[in-house]
């Protein structure tokens, strides 16, 4: 038992050092899983976020624009990963998403994966070659 405990405590280690965000959903769009990045960048607690719908919890003109939620039900739906699409955060940040299912052992779907990167610099850089 301790090989299996050390290997989930490395799984962990590892997740919480990736720097995007990342927010496991399941089939009801409730929150099972944020990682520390997430809680970092939108100030809020794992008791404000963890068993809330996702539309509770990101902002709603994200859900209202991108559609997220109508996206995830899809991924559950089709199994198919929804490739990207770009997130402009209230206050000016932008984001780069995508949205993968999480297959268990039977092949089901009963958790998806939703993965954001901040491309924030990368977006201003973008706009400032634009303008000169």
């Amino acid at each position: 038992m301790k090989g299996i405990e050390s290997i989930r405590e490395y799984q962990e280690d590892v997740i919480e050092s990736i720097p995007s965000t990342i927010i496991i959903v399941d089939w009801r769009l409730e929150i099972l899983y944020a990682n520390r990045n997430y809680y970092a960048k939108s100030a809020k607690r794992e008791r404000d976020t963890i068993g809330m719908k996702i539309n509770r919890v990101l902002p709603q003109s994200l859900i209202e624009t991108a559609k997220i939620d109508d996206k995830i039900k899809r991924v559950f739906a089709t199994g198919v990963p929804f490739n990207g699409g770009q997130l402009r955060y209230p206050g000016g940040r932008f984001y780069f998403y995508k949205i993968y299912p999480l297959k268990e052992e039977d092949g089901r779907i009963r958790k998806t994966v939703l993965l954001m990167e901040d491309i924030t610099k990368l977006t201003q850089l973008e706009e400032e070659l634009r303008d000169s």
